[in-house]
């Protein structure tokens, strides 16, 4: 009476849209009106229903956002019978789309201006997912590291990053405090340090 194919990925990422599309075919002798209904994880994804001359085929599309697991996509057709004033179904198929493992998360490293004094090692760029990245901060001489930010926290110069997504970090840095002087000079001191003021050669 009617078949039915559903193409789609064989696997998606998280919060990635994966489209769908479902073709139709009248296989019966007479013309008819086919009711295609998809659904993702049973919500609704396509819903048509038009006439088909015999033969005739039609493709449907839709679309989903990926959750934190497989879905499966199932589709039914349904066709209108004028003589018997019934609809009755008479074709399915489905589909599952597998979650997909990333193979690599990325992260971005990075050092605010008010804050600039150092770096960061290592530096942005993509990691294996799921692994730890053992991060440093690196003051520059006269500079102490005084904490992280984003995806980091603490303020050991020295963190583990664990990458379960995309990761931002942040490392502040301030200049080394100069302590101040607190003696006292006596005019004796002062005297003798202009003494020892050289003089120019001529």
């Amino acid at each position: 009476m009617a078949s039915c194919s559903i193409s789609a990925p064989a696997s998606a990422e998280e919060g990635t849209v994966v489209s769908v599309s479902v073709t139709v075919v009248n296989t019966d002798t007479e013309r008819r009106i086919l009711r295609t209904t998809v659904t993702a994880n049973e919500e609704q994804i396509i819903w048509v229903e038009l006439p088909f001359a015999s033969g005739q085929s039609m493709t449907f599309s839709g679309s989903f956002l990926m959750p934190a697991g497989d879905v499966t996509i199932l589709a039914w057709i349904s066709a209108y019978y004028e003589e018997l004033d019934m609809w009755a179904p008479v074709a399915s198929d489905g589909r599952v789309v597998s979650l997909a493992v990333p193979i690599t998360f990325h992260l971005d490293v990075h050092v605010p201006p008010w804050a600039a004094g150092g770096g960061i090692s290592p530096g942005s760029g993509d990691y294996s997912a799921y692994s730890t990245v053992m991060l440093t901060a690196n003051p520059f001489s006269g500079y102490q590291f005084t904490g992280w930010g984003g995806d980091a926290s603490g303020t050991n110069p020295t963190f583990s990053l664990y990458m379960d997504g995309d990761k931002y970090v942040e490392a502040y840095f301030e200049p080394v405090p100069v302590p101040e002087f607190a003696g006292s000079l006596t005019r004796k001191e002062l005297d003798y340090d202009a003494v020892r003021v050289p003089f120019p050669v001529q």
